[in-house]
């Protein structure tokens, strides 16, 4: 047996696989964590893509692709999504979501309040970006 001095780390290899299927079935089991996950991986590749060109347009896309697609909009998967857009809206300034797709899917799965809150930094970065003239610049369909 080995024996090791105070502080010091035995090598261990932990696989992916060790690590994923703990949590997949913690997902399976709740969705208050499976949204945490969600939101903290999600935010972690677009904010660690965000210095390489094009790689969050393509997350943005994919995000808009789930609240238009998704035919049964359910309230915590919706908070989720709300949920990492207001995320990244709060620490990047160039992410404008569709404001209709918002609207829609807070409405659709009475997820009114966060969908309220994405207005709300919608236009508090509007104002930061443009001064008091962004404010008349938002307009629905």
């Amino acid at each position: 047996m080995r024996s090791y001095r105070i502080g010091d780390l035995p090598d261990v290899q932990i696989s992916n696989k060790d690590i994923i299927d703990p949590l997949k079935v913690l997902c399976e089991l709740n969705e208050e964590i499976c949204s945490e996950i969600f939101i903290a991986i999600t935010k972690s590749i677009y904010l660690e893509s965000s210095q390489a060109d094009g790689k969050n347009l393509k997350i943005h896309e994919f995000i808009d692709k789930i609240l238009r697609e998704t035919k049964i909009l359910n309230y915590q998967i919706v908070q989720c999504i709300h949920t990492f857009i207001l995320n990244i809206m709060k620490k990047s300034e160039d992410y404008f979501p569709d404001l209709n797709l918002i609207a829609s899917s807070g409405l659709y799965s009475k997820n009114i309040q966060s969908a309220i809150l994405i207005f709300e930094e919608y236009l508090i970065n509007q104002e930061n970006s443009k001064g008091n003239e962004g404010v008349d610049d938002v307009m629905l369909k």
